[in-house]
């Protein structure tokens, strides 16, 4: 959810989205992530966001059930009357991981979207899950 998310022609209101991020782990705490992002509720149904970006996650604590992260993404967004100016926005955030078993985790994480050339420049909040899967590789 992004809060009080500026307009360019309607009221400002809250902007709720559908996310779907896909992470690559380039070692045990860095990764790479892309994310897309569509609005759902917020009467902007024609917003929709396309980002990438860099990740780093902490040692596991609490009983190894549990991570703090730290994120920067940017890229492509518009539509809906949301004021992205040309479209650029940056979106930094920070979270927990609480892992319910080996496959799935409850994700949350607070940050800000700002867009460049816009009046977007919002807090956003997330609630998900977390699926984990694994790539065979060889050395």
């Amino acid at each position: 959810m992004y809060f009080n998310a500026k307009r360019g022609n309607n009221p400002t209101e809250n902007l709720q989205l559908i996310s779907l991020q896909g992470n690559l782990f380039l070692n045990k705490y860095v990764y790479v992530a892309g994310q897309t992002s569509f609005a759902n509720f917020g009467n902007a149904g024609a917003y929709a966001e396309g980002i990438v970006g860099v990740g780093i996650h902490s040692k596991s604590m609490f009983y190894k059930k549990a991570t703090v992260f730290a994120q920067l993404l940017g890229g492509a967004a518009g539509g809906g009357d949301i004021s992205t100016g040309q479209g650029l926005i940056i979106k930094p955030s920070i979270g927990f991981n609480y892992e319910l078993n080996d496959k799935l985790s409850l994700r949350t994480s607070v940050g800000k979207v700002k867009a460049r050339g816009g009046k977007l420049n919002s807090t956003s909040v997330a609630f998900g899950l977390t699926y984990n899967v694994s790539f065979l590789t060889a050395n």
